[in-house]
């Protein structure tokens, strides 16, 4: 899985870049009024503060990145963004607690490594480094409320409406999935509201697998789930059919968790197409990304065709190319459908996995 990997070495690469700049920021800040500021040491002493964020930035932004990666997600997935905010403050507070504490007493142990606990005590506990560890866990929680925050709009809406990109409509050439729960009413009917608002979030957070092929969530409307690809990046053309099936494999581990827990495994119908879009930043009481034109519309239409031809994943002519087209998939003509809505016929496909 290339792309996962990608993305997980660049958002490795935020925490680094954050926690660098913000010891940095600290360290330079705590120094700002004292006198080598004013003389001519100051040269060293701003080597000394760079090499200082540069230590302690990369292990706090590895250490916590870990924890985020490997503990938090899996153990607090499941909790209100209170608690899990919470909880994770309270593990950074170990986490500073840890680092200082070695930290304090590497510095005060003698060459055969032994410190002494007077000296350790007053050191660890004195207002210098009470102030660092609270100054270390500002800055945990405000980029953990960016995070939320990020995740809660999309990583990439966050920083556009940061700076206001879509503040005008702009054109973009987008790729568009749409994905729907097959025979919802029937299986809505048979768990009751509240059993299928959860088999719901179940599968949601199955379809979250999409995102480590380079999807973004646009949309959840009821039990459909809409996802975005950039276009200019020619490699998301296998990506988003590549992901389609990794979602498939991923019911496919956990059917029988749906079997015995809801009755049923769920069966997902999707659709894709490509082309260019407009794209804003909508609304005053809350702020979205939208997107408009004739490319979202017919993904819809695309996807609400597979019922009709018997296929649970439907594409346009669009994928049909050498990037998308790999031996992995054979593409069945679909034949050319006149999709409601406009007055040209569209070509379909079905890229079938091979073997």
């Amino acid at each position: 899985m290339i792309y996962g990997n990608t993305s997980s070495f660049k958002e490795l690469g935020i925490y680094l870049t954050y926690w660098v700049s913000a010891v940095f920021f600290f360290a330079l800040t705590r120094f700002w009024h004292t006198e080598f500021i004013r003389d001519e040491t100051v040269l060293i002493h701003l080597g000394h503060t760079i090499q200082i964020a540069l230590n302690y930035g990369l292990i706090i932004g590895l250490l916590i990145y870990i924890m985020k990666s490997y503990i938090a997600h899996k153990n607090f997935r499941n909790l209100s963004y209170g608690k899990m905010i919470l909880y994770r403050n309270l593990s950074y507070v170990a986490l500073f607690v840890l680092i200082y504490a070695i930290r304090t007493f590497i510095a005060n142990s003698n060459v055969f490594g032994v410190a002494n606990s007077e000296i350790f005590k007053g050191d660890f506990l004195s207002a210098e480094m009470m102030i660092s560890m609270f100054a270390m866990l500002f800055f945990a929680v405000l980029f953990d409320i960016f995070t939320q925050v990020a995740l809660k709009i999309g990583k990439k809406n966050f920083w556009k409406m940061l700076t206001g990109r879509y503040h005008s409509p702009k054109e973009e050439e987008k790729l568009f999935m749409f994905l729907d729960l097959q025979s919802s009413t029937t299986i809505a009917e048979q768990l009751g509201h509240k059993e299928y608002s959860k088999f719901i979030q179940e599968c949601f957070k199955d379809i979250s697998i999409i995102g480590d092929y380079g999807g973004e969530v646009y949309q959840y409307v009821g039990d459909e789930a809409v996802f975005t690809w950039d276009a200019k990046n020619k490699r998301n053309n296998r990506n988003s059919i590549e992901a389609f099936y990794a979602f498939q494999d991923r019911i496919k581990e956990r059917e029988s968790f749906y079997s015995e827990k809801y009755g049923t495994v769920p069966v997902f119908k999707a659709g894709l197409h490509g082309g260019e879009v407009m794209v804003a930043e909508v609304g005053l009481l809350k702020k979205e990304i939208a997107f408009h034109g004739d490319t979202i519309n017919t993904a819809a239409r695309i996807q609400e065709l597979c019922n009709e031809k018997g296929k649970i994943f439907l594409t346009s002519e669009y994928f049909r190319s050498d990037e998308a087209a790999s031996d992995k998939y054979e593409w069945e003509d679909m034949g050319d459908i006149l999709l409601k809505g406009r007055q040209t016929s569209t070509k379909l496909y079905h890229p079938a996995l091979v073997g």
